[in-house]
């Protein structure tokens, strides 16, 4: 997923995911991240040696030119340091 800036100016950090880098796994990895039914998200990133948690949420992105790309936003008031 890469930094997605929104051009609408709506609230909220979005990320973008690159349908063509997406492909069905094999086998379990602990390196993968479970997505939910709703297709939220639960984030653990580390920072300069600090862990942050944060949920992002699927978004379906209102511009018909972007309709085959799919985005995430996080909501930055939602970021939790876990240690």
């Amino acid at each position: 997923m890469t930094f997605a800036p929104n051009p609408h100016g709506l609230d909220g950090v979005f990320w973008k995911a690159d349908p063509a880098t997406l492909k069905q796994i094999q086998s379990y990895s602990p390196a993968c991240i479970d997505v939910g039914d709703n297709l939220a998200m639960n984030i653990r990133a580390e920072y300069r040696g600090i862990g942050y948690s944060f949920p992002m949420s699927f978004y379906p992105y209102p511009d018909a030119a972007s309709a085959s790309e799919f985005f995430w936003k996080a909501d930055p008031a939602l970021l939790r340091v876990v240690y």
